[in-house]
C-alpha cells in the first residue's frame, strides 16, 4: 500500500469497513478502478450490506450530480423514506441543513480525485451519548474512469476502539 492508502486504512475506526477498502486498494494498486460488481463479496458481507449505497454519476451534468441506484435497508430506515433514485448535487445550492459539509461536495472530490475519502463526526442529540459516524467514498468504474460512487456510512451507539 502506498503511504496515503496505509494512512487511510489506520484512521479507519470501524473494523467493519477495513476489508472493503483493503479489497478496494487491492485493485487499485493493479491499476485501474474495481467496477461495483468486483467489490461485492465484500460489499454484501452481514457487518456491511445495510449500509451501503452505489451512487451513479450522472453523464453529462456539470457540475458532476450523482443518483443513488442502490441503497442498504439501514440506509433508507435512517432516512425514513426510499432513497434509490434520489439524486445528489443536482440541486444548488446545497442544503445548509447537512452537518457534514454536504454530500455533493465530498462526492464530487472523490470524483475529481479519483482517491478515496474518509470521514468520521460525533454527534450527540438530545443531550444523549455521542452516535459515532463514518462515511467512507469509495471511487469505481470502468476503463480508468470512475462512473460510481461506493458509500459506506455506518453509525454507532459507542466509541469503538480503532481498528
Amino acid at each position: 500500500m502506498s503511504e496515503a492508502s496505509d494512512r487511510l486504512a489506520r484512521s479507519l475506526r470501524s473494523a467493519a469497513l477495513r476489508p472493503l477498502y483493503e479489497a478496494w486498494a487491492a485493485r487499485r494498486r493493479q491499476g485501474d478502478l474495481p467496477s461495483p460488481s468486483e467489490l461485492d463479496h465484500v460489499a454484501g458481507s452481514e457487518a456491511l450490506a445495510d449500509n451501503l449505497a452505489l451512487a451513479e454519476v450522472e453523464p453529462g451534468s456539470v457540475p458532476p450530480s450523482f443518483r443513488l441506484v442502490r441503497v442498504g435497508g439501514d440506509m433508507e430506515r435512517r432516512a425514513g423514506r426510499p432513497l434509490v433514485g434520489e439524486r445528489i448535487g443536482a440541486d444548488m445550492p446545497e442544503t445548509p441543513l447537512d452537518p457534514l459539509g454536504g454530500a455533493a461536495w465530498a462526492y464530487r472530490r472523490v470524483l475529481a480525485s479519483g482517491t478515496p475519502s474518509y470521514e468520521f463526526a460525533y454527534f450527540s442529540l438530545d443531550g444523549t451519548a455521542p452516535m459515532l459516524f463514518e462515511r467512507l467514498l469509495l471511487p469505481v468504474g470502468r476503463g480508468g474512469r470512475a462512473t460510481h460512487l461506493l458509500v459506506a456510512s455506518l453509525f454507532s451507539d459507542t466509541t469503538p476502539e480503532p481498528a
